[in-house]
């Protein structure tokens, strides 16, 4: 019992910690050369649409770790298979790199 509580503590704290990765207006300052016109709020959107849409399925930490090249590879196919519409898919797919080049500290 107190092993399954443990276990079950830290899937938890893992998850919270994972869906608190959330954009701040660095975020937006170093990506607006490659996304001219993105706004923070356009990458909050992003967020919560990839939490909504795609979390479920694949996690909310793998996604960070994919190169943008794989990202926007695979997003179209995805967006399909999970029907979302085009405004929010370019939304996640801007959310999903600059997140991404975060953790990888790429400076666009």
């Amino acid at each position: 019992m107190k092993k399954t509580i443990v276990i079950l503590s830290t899937a938890f704290l893992f998850a919270c910690a994972v869906k608190n990765i959330v954009p701040s207006e660095s975020d937006v300052q170093r990506v607006s050369n490659k996304f001219p016109g993105i706004s923070l709020s356009d990458l909050q959107k992003g967020k919560v649409l990839f939490e909504q849409n795609c979390g479920n399925c694949h996690g909310l930490s793998k996604s960070y770790h994919e190169s943008e090249s794989e990202i926007r590879k695979i997003m179209p196919e995805m967006a399909e298979k999970s029907k979302i519409d085009a405004n929010s898919q370019d939304l996640i797919l801007k959310y999903l790199i600059t997140m991404n080049s975060a953790n990888k500290k790429e400076k666009f």
